[in-house]
């Protein structure tokens, strides 16, 4: 009867970690998804930023832009 008692609450242990060790790793996958959510906004917005400095770029460059600067100076 003594072995029996052991064994159940054995098992009982390892349930609880295992359940805790699911909680755990769910919470990790939420937090990881609002992770990349967010990254992915910051990525988007970056992307804007680096078109509309490349369209800066491409203004300010062009040759006309250019004769217009040494023109003025």
């Amino acid at each position: 009867m003594k072995h029996a008692t052991t064994y159940l609450l054995i098992a009982f242990a390892l349930m609880y970690a295992l359940a805790l060790t699911r909680t755990h790793l769910r919470n990790q996958t939420t937090s990881i998804g609002y992770d990349i959510g967010r990254l992915k906004t910051q990525e988007l917005q970056l992307l804007e930023e680096r078109n509309h400095l490349q369209m800066q770029l491409a203004r300010l460059t062009a040759k006309d832009s250019l004769l217009t600067l040494a023109a003025d100076r």
